[in-house]
């Protein structure tokens, strides 16, 4: 639905700017800090996220006397049609004027359009750092990935079913794949969200667990 009105990394103002290729939208997406990157890790594997836009479009309003302006981190779109514009800030920049001047513009926008608004802090996106571990070496493991054979998906679907949780090494073994071959497979259902994992508390890898998205993993 939208294109980002900054898609040149070098054009704003900025430290640790980020280029990475999304798989989600097909694109090349720039983030312009650490935060937005990390940010972006959490949208891009979210499996009920369908599209997103970074840098969206800018929102001119009347603010205080002044045409003020503000351009939102991100736009996104869930799989139940829900729209959120999403604003990434430090918790400790949450009381300067600039960032509450910017916020209640988001705000004011969102409200006119019946769009949800969020905003992100370092405290809730960097929650677990093992998941944003995880979601990078998903990531990378999938971008370097040319071909999934889908007799393989089929089947590790089936085995999960069977056993309710198991985990990827016994997989390996079981449909006698090369370990390397199950795991970027298995990195592909998660990223679909075709079956779930602890990915919050464990390090993803061959003992990783795994089982059916409808089923509750057994204690």
């Amino acid at each position: 639905m939208y294109k980002p009105i900054i898609h040149n990394a070098s054009t704003k103002f900025g430290n640790n700017r980020w280029k990475s290729y999304s798989i989600k939208i097909h694109r090349e997406v720039f983030l312009f800090s650490d935060l937005e990157y990390d940010n972006w890790l959490l949208t891009e594997c979210n499996p009920n996220v369908i599209s997103f836009c970074e840098q969206p479009f800018e929102i001119k309003l009347p603010f205080k006397s002044r045409i003020r302006s503000s351009i939102p981190d991100m736009w996104v779109l869930y799989d139940n049609g829900d729209e959120e514009i999403v604003e990434v800030k430090y918790l400790i920049d949450l009381n300067k004027p600039r960032v509450i001047e910017q916020i209640g513009i988001q705000k004011e926008w969102c409200k006119a359009n019946k769009i949800r608004h969020k905003v992100l802090t370092d405290c809730q996106i960097r929650e677990s750092a093992i998941l944003l571990s995880n979601y990078k070496f998903i990531i990378k493991m999938l971008k370097h990935k040319n071909e999934f054979d889908f007799d393989i998906y089929a089947e590790l679907i089936r085995q999960i079913q069977v056993h309710s949780h198991i985990g990827v090494s016994e997989l390996s073994e079981q449909l006698k794949l090369d370990g390397r071959v199950t795991l970027e497979h298995i990195a592909y259902l998660l990223f679909r969200g075709e079956i779930c994992a602890d990915l919050s508390d464990k390090h993803f890898g061959p003992k990783t667990e795994v089982w059916c998205k409808d089923e509750t993993r057994l204690r």
